[in-house]
């Protein structure tokens, strides 16, 4: 887990357009009364929390409550009307009990927040209008940005986000994940001392916050203070709607692109894998879709991540989240809709490096919705001696986590539902080199993982299930684990030596090769994840409801790695690198000719 080193705070006056009351900050005299004896005790934050102190003195200042059962949820993620309610009352902002929601999505289970939503909106950042409606998002987790720019305003630094020296950003390696209205706010952050990195040199922009992460920012806030200039003041109303608009009715949808937009494209299908037509699919900023007859939705977004939700009568809402490219179209992973019942979970967690190796003693933890990587765990296995688990789950989409000693942890979306099929779990040993692991679904039952790169001596190398092994000059170049004829995977591919020059990462249909009319490989559910040395970095979904027998996937250079995602047909297995892209790759099969498996 990444260590929550960033929060300093910088001092110095109290807000004069603001209203203070007796939970709000007052600098100099705020921990006076303050001892160990005041500390709020929590069943599931034991004394040697790293976020004990912080919490027990958010607690004792009335920002935050515990839950009835005397229990905080420290590593859950804290929803965005709960933050908002945390910030107003921070900073003993004033508030209207019978005040109005100007947001059409906040109502019903949500109606207690719009005090606090009306009194804080200015902290928030302003949002794309969709459909006619601003929405506000409630249940969405607040993100690490969002965070930056409340604290930026509230902590009155917003004067000097104009003109902000955004290459202050250069030192996260994810700088790209911030969003382009956040950029010189974080960059404000930054430079003033408000918030820093992780200490593996990301910002995590895009990170949900937790309730103890919450509480330890604002706890260390408050014993410093405030900036010179801005505040809530210098912030312009946000321009919202109350009047909801009717969901959308006809397929598919598309929402208007903003500026530095970008297209997510993905497919919603029943327990049996049958697409479903007329599914409501709706991204965490307010852009809506609806599924065609092949299952197939395409909706556009300004954000760099956003939470898929998929919703139908009689179904249990499945929820993925998943990072975005601007300027290109990304592939969602394919969300699976079942009804409400008690299902399982069961497969096996394999060891990617070793052919059909399995592994004892994984640690498998679950949490609600897909690609879910913190908060609260709703269930817990460890995996038996012939590498495999089971659990007992409601039937909805969940994130598997799977943890052992000696490799890197996995998230992998899996679906409990009765009668479900094998989800498998597959672990990366912490190693040098980077790995590409292919996985999918029950059909069809043979698709292959292709790598092409350079050697030193200006030829190339291409590595499948003919060649598993290449070498360059006697050094063992890249190779390929094992090749799977049986559906599902995976296969992993790993590059042992990389040197200068462009790899081209491929999978092809075996199955259907022959076929000039095929779009089974865009119906597989196939998925590649990239590992550099040991290190998650990214995941690529097929391209949904698309022909072709070969899917080109990327390509690596240095340290980039170009999404292609094209489609193409090819029969010919040892021709397989070459097509598929534009970029050129001279010499890239010998002359060899491979024999059919």
């Amino acid at each position: 887990m990444k260590k929550f080193i960033g929060i300093i705070l910088s001092a110095a006056l109290a807000l004069s357009s603001i209203s203070m009351s007796a939970s709000a900050l007052e600098y100099g005299s705020e921990w006076s009364g303050y001892t160990n004896d005041a500390k709020s005790a929590f069943s599931d934050v034991p004394s040697d929390h790293w976020a004990s102190d912080n919490i027990s003195r958010a607690v004792a200042k009335g920002w935050f409550d515990g839950y009835p059962d005397g229990s905080f949820h420290p590593n859950a993620s804290i929803r965005r009307c709960e933050a908002m309610t945390v910030f107003v009352k921070f900073l003993g902002l004033s508030t209207n009990p019978n005040a109005q929601s100007s947001y059409a999505d906040v109502k019903g289970d949500n109606a207690w927040a719009i005090p606090y939503i009306e009194a804080g909106k200015k902290l928030f950042p302003p949002r794309e209008a969709f459909n006619g409606e601003v929405p506000f998002l409630p249940d969405q987790p607040i993100t690490r940005e969002d965070t930056v720019y409340a604290l930026v305003i509230a902590l009155k630094y917003n004067d000097k986000v104009p003109g902000a020296d955004q290459s202050v950003l250069n030192m996260f390696k994810d700088q790209n994940s911030i969003s382009a209205l956040i950029k010189p706010y974080m960059a404000v952050a930054v430079k003033y001392g408000l918030v820093s990195g992780y200490d593996d040199g990301t910002i995590g922009a895009q990170d949900p916050l937790t309730r103890a992460e919450f509480a330890t920012l604002l706890s260390r806030a408050s014993t410093i203070g405030f900036g010179t200039g801005g505040g809530l003041a210098d912030v312009a109303e946000p321009e919202v709607t109350a009047e909801p608009t009717a969901e959308p009715t006809t397929a598919p949808t598309t929402n208007p692109e903003p500026v530095n937009s970008a297209q997510i494209s993905g497919r919603v299908v029943n327990s049996s894998n049958a697409p479903m037509q007329g599914v409501s699919v709706k991204l965490s900023d307010g852009a809506t879709a609806v599924t065609d007859e092949n299952g197939q939705y395409t909706v556009s977004t300004s954000r760099t991540s956003v939470t898929i939700t998929a919703s139908y009568e009689g179904y249990v809402d499945a929820q993925i989240t998943m990072q975005v490219t601007p300027g290109i179209v990304n592939y969602a992973e394919t969300i699976k809709l079942v009804t409400a019942a008690q299902g399982t979970v069961s497969g096996k967690v394999y060891d990617a490096l070793v052919q059909n190796g399995t592994i004892e003693g994984a640690k498998i933890s679950f949490r609600a919705n897909g690609n879910t990587t913190s908060g609260d765990v709703v269930a817990e296995t460890v995996s038996g001696a012939d590498g495999s688990f089971s659990v007992s789950l409601p039937t909805g989409t969940y994130t598997a986590e799977g943890k052992k000693d000696g490799y890197s942890t996995a998230y992998v979306t899996v679906v409990s539902q009765e009668n479900a099929a094998q989800q498998d779990i597959t672990l990366v040993p912490v190693m040098e080199g980077t790995a590409f692991i292919l996985t999918w679904g029950e059909t069809p039952a043979d698709i292959d993982s292709h790598l092409t790169g350079p050697l030193s001596d200006g030829n190339r190398f291409h590595v499948f299930y003919r060649a598993m092994n290449a070498s360059d000059g006697g050094t063992a170049a890249a190779n390929l684990d094992r090749d799977d004829v049986t559906s599902y995977g995976p296969e992993t591919v790993t590059i042992l030596n990389q040197i200068d020059g462009v790899y081209r990462y491929t999978v092809h249909d075996y199955t259907n090769r022959h076929s000039s009319d095929c779009s089974e490989l865009s119906k597989s559910g196939a998925k590649v994840v990239v590992y550099v040395d040991g290190e998650y970095k990214n995941t690529f979904n097929v391209p949904v409801n698309q022909g072709g027998t070969i899917w080109t996937v990327f390509e690596l250079n240095g340290n980039t790695i170009t999404p292609i995602n094209t489609m193409s047909y090819q029969s010919d297995p040892t021709a397989v690198g070459a097509s598929g892209s534009t970029h050129s790759d001279a010499a890239l099969i010998s002359e060899t000719t491979k024999e059919d498996k």
